[in-house]
């Protein structure tokens, strides 16, 4: 907003031909930026800058396989590859304290989504990422982007490099 003194950085989760640009924000009760965007009404001034960064798919790549792992509002880049590139061949873990947590499910394949919740007890993998590729087995080709909490990305980076994952197939946002 104009008058709010510090910029944040999110992730585009609109799609590339969409014309306008969307973001996955997450209300944090007491929270000083999300709060009072959610008051903010239709036709609100914000400020804001041109994307940046490095974290996108390369245009002439769009035919690899692609493994996706992302905490809470990290699959804001997700969503936006997905709809971006109807045909990509991916699979996205999702993790999240509670699947109420789980934004825009219902727009990926199922085959190709896995939710996994760290509180919730009525679902079917109930514990974080690292976890649950600790105890699983997974195809190691293509390429792995992981998007979302530091924890996660520090633990799921080291499996996947044990699995055998080369470090320039791997790349990641950190978002808090």
């Amino acid at each position: 907003m104009p008058d709010y003194p510090y910029m944040r950085d999110y992730s585009i989760y609109s799609s590339e031909t969409d014309n306008y640009i969307e973001v996955l924000i997450k209300e944090v009760s007491g929270g000083d930026l999300s709060v009072k965007l959610k008051d903010l009404e239709k036709g609100s001034l914000i400020k804001y800058d041109d994307p940046t960064g490095q974290f996108l798919i390369a245009k002439t790549n769009k035919t690899k396989k692609y493994t996706f792992f992302a905490t809470g509002t990290g699959i804001a880049p997700f969503h936006s590859f997905v709809k971006s590139y109807p045909n990509l061949d991916y699979f996205l873990f999702h993790g999240v304290h509670y699947e109420k947590e789980a934004y825009g499910r219902i727009e990926y394949e199922v085959p190709k989504y896995c939710l996994i919740t760290s509180q919730d007890t009525e679902t079917q993998f109930r514990q974080r990422i690292p976890d649950y590729l600790r105890t699983n087995t997974m195809d190691t080709s293509g390429d792995f982007y992981l998007c979302g909490n530091g924890n996660m990305i520090y633990e799921v980076n080291e499996i996947l490099q044990n699995m055998g994952v080369p470090t320039e197939r791997i790349f990641f946002e950190i978002y808090f």
